[in-house]
């Protein structure tokens, strides 16, 4: 990893560039030092996941990671078959991974950008699904059908009344936002948190190449728009959850409070749902696998200690509790459910059911 954002080299910046974190990680980007915020002094009801509300902005991504990232928004492809338009000033991309960027899919799914991530927030967190990496959020000048690799070098102001993302809860339990524009000359463009008590906070925009992690699935904020001599605000929203297969988090399964109630109208459904069901099904499976370990772990405790029928191979004493066998078996039936619930008929709630096509017909607005 290099020891800067703004360390580069003579390698290619193209989207097909392979991730190699140590050209384009930033060396111990998350430290003790790194302001946080919890849930508790946000007077906002505490996640049995961790306390941590959100970190402030701290750099991730080297200038070359920067590029590639940058280079794979402006794609006429990724333009023409991946957006929609929220408010007349901005707009969103969606489903750019893998199918646009092996690159973006490589780094957000990467160990090292993994563990990073974990760390900021106090628990082990993996990206949600791939339909959910690296989600755009722009602010641009430009109209819908306008917009062009060029569109971020001619500023224009945008209307300082709109929100670029309006009042909502994230879909999935916790969001980094990544900003990929270069912050000099431009004020606003906060990310606002309504607090317990219904007062707000403003958390400071990352600096371009720098992230922020948030529990945004708990806490209800809107992204405001930038405005000063620059009209570009870029930022990329990927979304991650518990890792169920981590066995220290107790009810995992539980714990991923995430829905698709945002998420529908800005997405092509037949992948979002397809992904949607086969994130959740590996889940359920990671859970069970869990709990078997648990009980085999369990017996071979009580059979190594029982002299009893050890000749025929067999345990006297009782390994599995019914009650919490009973409440592990709910816990995965709500789940199952829960996965069934949240997957609308297409037609009904926006989206599209166009095959080959990422673009939403549903023009409306939120982020992840």
């Amino acid at each position: 990893m290099t020891d800067t954002m703004y360390s580069s080299t003579n390698k290619s910046s193209g989207v097909d560039t392979p991730f190699d974190p140590e050209i384009h990680l930033v060396a111990n980007s998350i430290s003790d030092d790194t302001p946080t915020a919890t849930m508790e002094s946000l007077g906002i009801e505490e996640s049995p996941l961790t306390s941590v509300a959100y970190t402030g902005p701290f750099p991730l991504l080297t200038l070359d990671a920067v590029k590639i990232h940058r280079k794979t928004v402006f794609n006429n492809d990724v333009l023409e078959n991946c957006k929609s338009q929220t408010w007349s000033h901005s707009i969103q991309l969606r489903g750019m991974t893998p199918t646009y960027s092996k690159f973006m899919h490589q780094f957000w799914n990467s160990d090292e950008v993994k563990t990073v991530i974990s760390k900021a927030a106090g628990v082990e967190l993996e990206p949600v699904m791939d339909y959910e990496i690296c989600h755009a959020n722009m602010q641009v000048q430009h109209s819908n059908d306008d917009l062009t690799p060029s569109s971020s070098r001619e500023p224009k102001l945008p209307s300082q009344e709109d929100m670029i993302v309006e009042w909502h809860k994230d879909c999935y339990p916790f969001v980094v936002i990544l900003m990929l524009s270069d912050p000099k000359g431009m004020s606003g463009g906060e990310t606002v948190i309504r607090k317990g008590d219904g007062s707000l906070m403003f958390v400071k925009a990352p600096e371009i190449g720098q992230v922020l992690v948030f529990q945004g699935g708990r806490i209800e904020h809107a992204a405001l728009p930038a405005d000063g001599s620059l009209s570009e605000r870029i930022t990329l929203v990927t979304s991650f959850r518990p890792k169920i297969e981590n066995a220290k988090i107790p009810n995992a399964l539980a714990c991923d409070i995430s829905h698709l109630g945002n998420v529908r109208r800005y997405s092509l459904l037949s992948e979002l749902y397809y992904q949607w069901t086969m994130s959740r099904f590996s889940n359920v499976q990671a859970a069970i696998e869990n709990k078997k370990q648990e009980l085999r772990k369990k017996y071979d405790e009580i059979y190594a200690q029982e002299p009893v029928n050890k000749s025929q191979g067999l345990v006297t004493k009782k390994v599995v509790d019914l009650k919490e066998m009973g409440s592990f078996i709910d816990e995965v039936v709500a789940y199952l459910n829960k996965t069934a619930d949240e997957m609308l008929a297409v037609g009904q709630y926006g989206g599209t059911s166009k095959e080959g096509d990422c673009q939403s017909t549903f023009l409306g607005g939120h982020t992840g």
